[in-house]
């Protein structure tokens, strides 16, 4: 059965209301029974779709990764923000989450080189973009000759 997003929101029979925009992306994917165990099995729930669904989870993690509330991500934010929600997913705390800093910093890359000049962050409407390429730079080898390669058009 599938959940709203204002279900995990608002409604109390899934807790507790959720006070940030992380505590409910997380909710939402538990609700999603989404097992994260390591960063590849969160790169691979992440949002990345067309529809509202995806669409309602993007503008929750989009938040949760504008801690500063600019509109705007650099590639700081997305590896603190995708450190901070692994961590929070893990049952056990034991080893320390690593971000893909090489696949962020690509994908990050490869998002804002297709900008015109001027600030090179990542904005809202520009977020599934980047996901999309996190999770092909995370699948694919990150060969010499591939860098910033585009994924193919079936992916995007």
């Amino acid at each position: 059965m599938a959940v709203s997003l204002e279900q995990v929101v608002v409604t109390p029979e899934w807790g507790h209301e959720a006070t940030s925009p992380m505590a409910a992306f997380q909710q939402l994917l538990q609700a999603d029974g989404a097992e994260v165990t390591d960063m590849p099995s969160l790169i691979a729930v992440l949002p990345c779709g067309k529809g509202e669904r995806d669409k309602d989870a993007r503008r929750l993690l989009f938040s949760a990764f504008d801690l500063r509330g600019h509109g705007v991500l650099e590639v700081q934010d997305i590896l603190t923000g995708l450190t901070t929600l692994l961590t929070a997913m893990r049952s056990s705390a034991a080893e320390l989450a690593q971000p893909p800093t090489p696949s962020v910093a690509l994908a990050f890359e490869t998002v804002t080189n297709q900008k015109k000049r001027g600030h090179k962050g990542v904005s809202r409407s520009e977020f599934r973009l980047l996901l999309t390429y996190l999770k092909w730079y995370m699948v694919t080898p990150l060969l010499s000759g591939s860098r910033g390669a585009l994924p193919p058009a079936g992916f995007r």
